[in-house]
């Protein structure tokens, strides 16, 4: 697993946190602040740790409560040829779910 992903996803979050509804940025440029944390994020990472990223994402969308969050990442997927990552899988969901919450502390 690439170095520190917890203090990587820490930063997203805290980033996208401060930035989503900031209606001084334009709608543009929250997208790309969303988009490039998660290409970055998920850069050379194998499949199952694409899925564990994703669903940190998945998870910061519900807590803003904002469903554009959830259009944009299925918009995101689609513009990158990825299938949605099914979260069914519980190792992926839970080390996700946990990845989130070390990450959320720090």
């Amino acid at each position: 697993m690439k170095a520190d992903m917890a203090s990587h996803l820490g930063v997203a979050v805290r980033t996208i946190q401060a930035t989503w509804c900031d209606e001084k940025l334009t709608w543009t440029a929250r997208q790309s602040i969303v988009g490039t944390l998660l290409s970055e994020l998920s850069k050379e990472r194998p499949p199952a740790e694409f899925a564990i990223v994703f669903r940190a994402f998945a998870q910061i969308g519900q807590q803003l409560g904002d469903p554009r969050f959830a259009n944009y990442l299925a918009a995101w997927l689609r513009g990158h040829f990825i299938r949605s990552p099914r979260h069914s899988v519980d190792h992926v969901a839970v080390f996700g779910s946990n990845i989130l919450s070390i990450a959320l502390q720090s």
